[in-house]
């Protein structure tokens, strides 16, 4: 099934996926490089229907952003990408990590249920980027010994590069606490 469906017929596609998803265990959905080729409305659909749908969930996704309009290295991707005909319509819409965060703090607030703030129960929102991710989740030694085997000269260019792609992970329910113990640039 296509899930760009989901926007434009969300009873459809869960008699659909009912069939071969049971929406009351827990589940893991794996996003890599997905929501940023979708447009906003499509990928802002599928992450509320989860959030709906879903008793106990958790998303990680993997995108890249496109950084502010005065941001050179987005600027230069954009171009890039648009050069070979490539569209990516979140990148710029959604070209920070607090734009992302507070794009999926709207997504998951439900207006049934939840807390006293209208929000799901147990949902939460935890985004970081590559830079970030590097920087804290890794020991020292063991970012040393990376460096030992592959001679990083332009860890500067790195740096840029890994600014631009982020880590997002919600959870709806109490599931996969897989990241309790790590440290994000921004969580609820």
């Amino acid at each position: 099934m296509d899930l760009r469906e989901i926007h434009s017929d969300p009873k459809e596609s869960l008699d659909k996926l009912k069939e071969i998803i049971d929406f009351s265990k827990p589940t893991l959905i794996l996003s890599e490089c997905v929501f940023c080729y979708l447009e906003s409305h499509e990928t802002d659909s599928i992450i509320k229907f989860f959030n709906s749908n879903f008793q106990d969930c958790t998303i990680i996704n993997y995108d890249p952003i496109g950084g502010e309009s005065t941001d050179e290295y987005g600027s230069i991707m954009v171009n890039n990408l648009s050069n070979r005909g490539i569209e990516m319509p979140s990148l710029i819409k959604y070209g920070t990590i607090e734009k992302q965060y507070n794009r999926l703090k709207e997504l998951i607030s439900s207006p049934t249920g939840g807390d006293s703030t209208g929000n799901k129960t147990g949902v939460k929102i935890k985004l970081s980027d590559l830079k970030f991710i590097n920087q804290n989740w890794f020991p020292d030694s063991e970012m040393s010994r990376v460096s030992r085997l592959e001679f990083l000269d332009e860890l500067e260019e790195i740096n840029l590069i890994n600014k631009h792609y982020l880590i997002c992970v919600y959870q709806f329910g109490n599931c996969f606490n897989l990241f309790n113990d790590l440290k994000f640039q921004l969580e609820n």
